[in-house]
Protein backbone atom coordinates (compact mmCIF):
# COMPACT_ATOMS: atom_id res chain seq x y z
CA UNK A 1 0.00 0.00 0.00
CA UNK A 2 1.30 3.49 -0.82
CA UNK A 3 0.50 6.82 0.75
CA UNK A 4 1.21 10.24 -0.75
CA UNK A 5 2.51 13.12 1.35
CA UNK A 6 4.04 16.51 0.60
CA UNK A 7 7.64 17.46 1.33
CA UNK A 8 6.65 19.56 4.37
CA UNK A 9 4.99 16.53 5.99
CA UNK A 10 8.12 14.48 5.35
CA UNK A 11 10.32 17.12 6.97
CA UNK A 12 8.05 17.42 10.00
CA UNK A 13 7.77 13.66 10.59
CA UNK A 14 10.90 12.23 8.94
CA UNK A 15 11.65 9.50 11.50
CA UNK A 16 8.06 8.22 11.38
CA UNK A 17 8.02 7.96 7.58
CA UNK A 18 11.47 6.36 7.44
CA UNK A 19 10.33 3.72 9.93
CA UNK A 20 7.17 3.05 7.94
CA UNK A 21 9.17 2.74 4.71
CA UNK A 22 11.62 0.37 6.41
CA UNK A 23 8.68 -1.84 7.43
CA UNK A 24 7.69 -2.13 3.76
CA UNK A 25 5.24 0.70 3.21
CA UNK A 26 5.73 2.75 0.05
CA UNK A 27 5.73 6.52 0.69
CA UNK A 28 5.34 8.88 -2.28
CA UNK A 29 6.61 12.41 -1.57
CA UNK A 30 5.52 15.29 -3.80
CA UNK A 31 7.67 18.39 -4.00
CA UNK A 32 6.45 21.93 -4.53
CA UNK A 33 7.60 21.72 -8.15
CA UNK A 34 5.24 18.79 -8.79
CA UNK A 35 7.94 16.13 -8.99
CA UNK A 36 7.58 13.00 -6.88
CA UNK A 37 9.93 10.52 -5.26
CA UNK A 38 9.19 7.22 -3.62
CA UNK A 39 10.51 5.89 -0.31
CA UNK A 40 10.48 2.24 0.52
CA UNK A 41 12.62 -0.57 1.88
CA UNK A 42 15.99 -1.22 0.25
CA UNK A 43 16.16 -4.32 -1.92
CA UNK A 44 18.98 -5.77 0.19
CA UNK A 45 20.98 -4.75 3.24
CA UNK A 46 23.94 -3.98 0.96
CA UNK A 47 21.81 -1.56 -1.07
CA UNK A 48 20.88 0.34 2.07
CA UNK A 49 24.54 0.93 2.90
CA UNK A 50 25.63 2.41 -0.44
CA UNK A 51 27.20 5.82 0.30
CA UNK A 52 26.03 8.92 -1.54
CA UNK A 53 29.60 9.90 -2.44
CA UNK A 54 29.79 11.56 -5.83
CA UNK A 55 26.16 12.59 -5.93
CA UNK A 56 25.81 16.23 -6.89
CA UNK A 57 22.95 18.64 -6.46
CA UNK A 58 21.34 19.84 -9.63
CA UNK A 59 21.81 23.55 -10.48
CA UNK A 60 22.73 24.65 -6.97
CA UNK A 61 26.23 23.58 -6.08
CA UNK A 62 29.21 21.77 -7.50
CA UNK A 63 29.90 20.21 -4.09
CA UNK A 64 29.06 16.58 -3.40
CA UNK A 65 26.63 15.50 -0.71
CA UNK A 66 29.57 14.04 1.20
CA UNK A 67 31.35 17.41 1.14
CA UNK A 68 28.26 19.24 2.40
CA UNK A 69 27.71 16.68 5.19
CA UNK A 70 31.36 16.86 6.21
CA UNK A 71 31.13 20.64 6.44
CA UNK A 72 27.91 20.45 8.45
CA UNK A 73 29.51 17.96 10.85
CA UNK A 74 32.55 20.18 11.33
CA UNK A 75 34.99 17.83 9.60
Amino acid sequence: MAITIDAAQLQARLEEFLARAARGERIVVRGEDGRSVSLGPAETAATAEVPATGVRRRHRSARTVAEVLAEDRGA
